[in-house]
């Protein structure tokens, strides 16, 4: 019942000031009012209802984008993977500097080798 009271007292109030108005706000106001009462229940429903779900499609598409391009972008091929990892393992090793420095001879003595295994 508090909640009436209140409502009602604020009623008056709003009512009581917009009588110390100019007769030409006085007029503005009233258009406004029945501006805001002629929209129909179903337009509003209407207005309530795909505002929200345009907001979620858009959302969506814009959230699926976003995931399928990452997951195109991000997925390296093996070979690649491969090359990265025998470099990583290259770097991790414990091995002289000497070796590093020779590796081309090193890949080219591999190359050589299992050419001649394949005659």
């Amino acid at each position: 019942m508090q909640d009436d009271e209140l409502v009602k007292q604020i009623a008056q109030q709003l009512d009581d000031s917009t009588e110390s108005l100019d007769y030409a706000t006085q007029l503005k106001l009233q258009r406004i009012r029945q501006q805001a009462l002629q929209v129909s229940p179903k337009e509003s429903m209407v207005k309530r209802f795909w505002q929200p779900m345009s907001a979620f499609l858009v959302t969506a598409s814009l959230a699926a984008v976003v995931v399928f391009n990452t997951q195109q972008t991000t997925a390296p091929t093996s070979n690649h993977q491969t090359e990265i990892l025998e470099d990583i393992e290259l770097l991790a090793a414990d091995e002289e500097l000497e070796f590093i420095q020779n590796l081309e001879f090193y890949e080219w003595l591999d190359k050589d080798g299992a050419q001649q295994l394949e005659s």
